[in-house]
C-alpha cells in the first residue's frame, strides 16, 4: 500500500502543469524590436567582417533614419545582404532580411556611406613638367576617400625616379597617369648598337634620332651605313637590335 498517495498525485500535477505551460508558451509569438541603432550596428558588424580594410581605416555615415522595426514571431532571426557588390566603399546599400524560423517576414534597406583612409603621394613643392622626381620632391599623406581611383599612387617608390608629364603644385596628388619613365637617351646622343643572334654578337656606333626611356623602342641611325633602325634602350649609352 502506498503510504503517501497525495505526494505522487501532487508531483504528477506539477509535471503536467510545467509541460503544458512550456507548450503553450512555445506557441505564443513574442515581440522583438530592432531599433535603428541596433540595425546600424548589425550592418556595421557585417561590413567589418567582410571588407578588405582594417577597422581603423574606415568610417561610416548612415543615411537611413527610419522607424524601429517591430516583429512578432516565435523564433526571429536576420540575414544581411550587400546589394550590387559595391566593394565596401562609397555610397552603398544593404538589405536586412528578417525571418520567423525560416519564413521571410520583412526587409529593411540601409544606406551607408563608407570612407577609407589611404596613403596618398603628394608633391612636397611645386614641380615643373618633365622634372625627374627625387626623394625630397614627394611625401605621403593620409586622406579619406570614397572611391578607389585607379591612378592613385600610395608608395613614393612608384614616383621617385620617374618624370612628370604635367606640372604639379605643392601638396597636389601625384597620379600614376602623370608619371613616365625617365629619358635615358637624348635625341642626337651617340649610342652603341648591339646586334645579338644566338652566339653571334656584333656592335656598332650609332646616333639616337629621338628621346628614349628604359626598355622603350627608339629610332637609331647607324653611323657607318646611315640606315635607320629600331632598337630597344638598354641603358643610357646602349641599345639592342632584336631579331
Amino acid at each position: 500500500m502506498n503510504r503517501f498517495p497525495h505526494v505522487k498525485l501532487l508531483f504528477l500535477l506539477v509535471s503536467v502543469s510545467i509541460l503544458i505551460g512550456n507548450n503553450v508558451y512555445a506557441g505564443i509569438p513574442k515581440e522583438v524590436r530592432f531599433t535603428q541603432g541596433h540595425i546600424h550596428n548589425l550592418v556595421q558588424d557585417y561590413i567589418e567582417e567582410n571588407m578588405p580594410w582594417s577597422k581603423d581605416a574606415v568610417r561610416f555615415e548612415f543615411a537611413s533614419q527610419g522607424d524601429d522595426v517591430v516583429l512578432r514571431g516565435e523564433k526571429i532571426s536576420h540575414r544581411i545582404v550587400e546589394l550590387h557588390n559595391q566593394g565596401y566603399i562609397g555610397d552603398a546599400r544593404f538589405s536586412v532580411k528578417y525571418y520567423d524560423y525560416n519564413t521571410f517576414i520583412r526587409e529593411s534597406i540601409v544606406r551607408v556611406k563608407m570612407e577609407v583612409q589611404r596613403d596618398i603621394v603628394v608633391a612636397s613643392r611645386r614641380l615643373a613638367r618633365d622634372v625627374q622626381i627625387g626623394d625630397e620632391d614627394v611625401h605621403v599623406v593620409k586622406k579619406w576617400v570614397n572611391r578607389m581611383a585607379p591612378n592613385i599612387v600610395s608608395d613614393p617608390k612608384e614616383a621617385i625616379g620617374k618624370r612628370l608629364t604635367v606640372g604639379a603644385a605643392a601638396n597636389e596628388e601625384i597620379q600614376a597617369g602623370y608619371l613616365k619613365s625617365p629619358i635615358l637617351i637624348k635625341r642626337g646622343a651617340p649610342v652603341r648598337i648591339v646586334y645579338e643572334n644566338g652566339s653571334l654578337s656584333v656592335s656598332a656606333l650609332g646616333y639616337s634620332e629621338e628621346d628614349g626611356v628604359s626598355g622603350g623602342l627608339v629610332r637609331i641611325r647607324n653611323a657607318a651605313s646611315k640606315k635607320t633602325l629600331h632598337a630597344r634602350v638598354i641603358d643610357d649609352s646602349m641599345v639592342a637590335i632584336e631579331f
